[in-house]
């Protein structure tokens, strides 16, 4: 039937050149299931997938952590065929935006996150504080710098990082604790064996704990102490802590970075906490991490910017 073929070919045509001759007479569906999945050495994580039964548009932000090497994206489970985003590492996250148009069209946009908050630390401590000593930790979403006091003002610490720091995690996998990105990459592999999200659960009412579908540790209690985290250990046992205790344990490696530096175990610590909470939720994470200080016989002063 050449008459309806080159009705084909016109109407094809059309639907190329001009997008606004495009019709639907249903509801336009994904056509492939796209994959997307972190790397790290030759082991592989699912982050999220898009499936056919999705209508069209979508449009989906997720973060991914800069601990990957990775990120690999397309419409087999087959890593090997697969599109690759290199991890940005000099950051403090990594955004994809995951657009399918339409016309099944799929778009990737990587962004690079830096904090503002971190970014400009170093410096608000030195116009706000012209007079301060004291190294000072700087906390947000997770993540820590610190600033010790040279040449007149205060400078992120190069061997945490510098203004990127560290993140904030602690896994149990192995007979001694690891911490920070070793720690993140071992929970990937035994995501029951640690802990992480320590200032969230810090700012949280006994009364009120809201559980996150992605911890595999257990938030518990018992007749002294009304928050207790429980997780494994590599000794084929559970462990509880408090969160607390884990702080102190997480704020002994910033000392210890510290003293490298300065040749001695400081006295005193700054403690800026640049999260978003509310009064009460404040209150409650600045108690603990005084405990937390508390139990390493250091002082403890927190600092505002």
């Amino acid at each position: 039937m050449p008459e309806a073929t080159e009705n084909a070919i016109d109407e094809i045509a059309k639907w190329l050149f001009d997008e606004s001759f495009v019709k639907y007479r249903i509801i336009p569906m994904c056509e492939r299931n796209y994959f997307f999945i972190t790397v790290i050495g030759k082991q592989t994580f699912p982050i999220t997938f898009l499936d056919p039964s999705e209508g069209l548009p979508v449009n989906k932000t997720f973060i991914v952590s800069r601990c990957n090497e990775r990120i690999v994206y397309g419409d087999t489970p087959d890593v090997e065929r697969h599109e690759i985003i290199a991890v940005e590492k000099k950051c403090h996250q990594n955004k994809l935006i995951v657009t399918v148009d339409m016309e099944n069209f799929i778009k990737i946009k990587h962004e690079a996150i830096i904090f503002p908050q971190l970014e400009a630390f170093a410096l608000n401590l030195s116009v706000k504080h012209p007079e301060m000593k004291i190294p000072v930790i700087g906390i947000l979403n997770g993540i820590s710098v610190i600033c010790l006091r040279k040449d007149g003002g205060y400078k992120f610490l190069d061997s945490w990082n510098g203004v990127y720091g560290k993140e904030l995690a602690i896994s149990f996998d192995e007979e001694k604790p690891k911490f920070f990105e070793d720690a993140f990459r071992a929970l990937l592999l035994k995501p029951t064996f640690g802990v992480y999200d320590l200032m969230k659960i810090l700012s949280m009412s006994p009364d009120n704990i809201k559980i996150d579908e992605k911890w595999k540790f257990t938030i518990t209690k018992d007749s002294n102490n009304p928050i207790l985290l429980e997780f494994d250990t590599f000794e084929g046992t559970t462990k509880l802590s408090t969160p607390a205790f884990l702080m102190a344990m997480i704020i002994r490696q910033h000392l210890k970075a510290i003293k490298t530096v300065i040749g001695e175990k400081p006295t005193e610590i700054g403690i800026c906490i640049l999260d978003d909470f509310n009064e009460n939720k404040k209150i409650r994470v600045e108690n603990q991490l005084k405990e937390s200080c508390e139990m390493l016989k250091i002082e403890c002063k927190f600092v505002k910017v």
